[in-house]
């Protein structure tokens, strides 16, 4: 199915599976966004206050913007192992200031992320997702 614009807010869940996608953005204001599918580049999900998960299960089919990420939203980079030594992030800010790529690697493995807003890289930390994958949290 196809997931057109909406709000995910807090409490609620929306679950995008394979072979779904995600068109005219998304914004998640305290729920939970498991996309499973494909979100293409030129789409933004969009955090609006504290406490937003997003999910990704198929990081390769990802590759919209992320807006609004900030203290208490968490992206769960499903499939990507957690490991506390071997795990690292860096943030690559644009050169116009007004965003950059978060680029996530571990375990033989890398995610890239495109974050709008100016960020560095002491602004995320990773952490267990309790079930074989990492969190990426804003601090």
């Amino acid at each position: 199915g196809t997931a057109s614009g909406g709000t995910v807010i807090s409490g609620g869940r929306i679950t995008v599976s394979s072979g779904g996608q995600v068109l005219d953005g998304l914004t998640i204001s305290g729920g939970t966004a498991v996309i499973s599918g494909t979100m293409v580049s030129g789409q933004v999900v969009r955090f609006a206050g504290p406490g937003g998960d997003l999910a990704l299960a198929n990081l390769a089919g990802f590759a919209a913007a992320i807006s609004g990420f900030g203290t208490g939203d968490q992206i769960d980079l499903g499939g990507f192992a957690f490991s506390i030594s071997g795990g690292t992030r860096t943030f690559s800010e644009a050169a116009s200031n007004t965003s950059g790529t978060l680029t996530v690697s571990g375990g033989g493995k890398t995610a890239s992320l495109t974050l709008n807003g100016s960020n560095v890289t002491g602004n995320f930390t990773l952490a267990s997702d309790g079930a074989g994958g990492t969190l990426v949290k804003f601090t």
